[in-house]
């Protein structure tokens, strides 16, 4: 009997001594998660960027990419945004539209530069840009439409057309409308600390909205950014209640001439 409660508690001790000793594993920094998840957005990047690339002209204008590159640099800098990891891409495109890839990859089309009246409405585009990157909503939609398996699959070197697949649901379907609403007050945010004032965005989304029938030249914008005028009032509303010191954000003959050097391009 003595014997049978021996090795009992001896099978109690050892169970407990076990399990203290699992708990002093950092489990978190064996495996590394984070990592692996990293590491697969970036190379789901480079593949997502490769497509664009090939199926795509891209304009190669130094002035004009410089100029674009300024407007990036100012909002991350005033915002603590690591720009040297964002890579700006413009492709030659009639589309309205402007997009990012996993990885920190931004995609602006030659269209939407040409829609914008001014830099600031521009940079009311990148910014919300820059929002869904910041915030990982990029991996959120692409976990949540194709699914996290599929996607580290992919990274580890299979699935072409998966990769035209995220391809398509980044620049043309919306992402869930609560992760577009954190995308537009963190752009407004973005601006103000930039010291742009975020009322052309407002004014650009209101244009865009009322611009729809009709316009194929639309097709993409609004269907990646769906109920733009309900989301103009928004930013509108946003907008107003910031105090904004602003700075001018490009000349109207620097602006004109990046326009006009594009439209040379195409």
């Amino acid at each position: 009997m003595k014997k049978i409660v021996l090795q009992a508690l001896l099978l109690v001790g050892s169970f407990f001594l076990l399990w203290w000793g699992l708990l002093q594993v950092d489990w978190m920094s064996l495996f590394k998660p984070q990592q692996a998840s990293t590491l697969a957005e970036e190379k789901l990047g480079e593949l997502a960027r490769e497509l664009v690339v090939r199926d795509n002209k891209l304009i190669h204008d130094r002035f004009v990419q410089e100029t674009l590159d300024s407007l990036l640099v100012r909002i991350c800098e005033k915002n603590a945004i690591a720009d040297t990891s964002i890579e700006l891409i413009l492709i030659r495109d009639e589309q309205v539209n402007a997009f990012a890839l996993p990885g920190r990859h931004l995609v602006l089309t030659t269209g939407i530069i040409q829609e914008a009246k001014n830099a600031e409405e521009l940079c009311g585009v990148i910014a919300h840009e820059l929002a869904h990157m910041e915030q990982n909503h990029v991996m959120k939609k692409l976990g949540k439409e194709i699914g996290f398996s599929v996607l580290m699959n992919v990274s580890s070197g299979g699935g072409a057309e998966v990769v035209r697949q995220i391809l398509h649901l980044l620049s043309s379907t919306a992402y869930d409308r609560e992760l577009e609403e954190e995308a537009d007050r963190l752009a407004v945010d973005y601006l103000a600390k930039a010291g742009i004032d975020p009322l052309p965005f407002s004014d650009f989304m209101f244009r865009i909205a009322n611009g729809e029938e009709g316009n194929t030249t639309y097709f993409d914008w609004i269907s990646t950014h769906p109920n733009s005028e309900e989301r103009a009032g928004y930013i509108f509303e946003c907008a107003k209640a910031k105090e904004v010191e602003e700075t001018p954000v490009l000349n109207p003959a620097t602006w004109t001439k990046v326009k006009s050097r594009i439209q040379e391009s195409l």
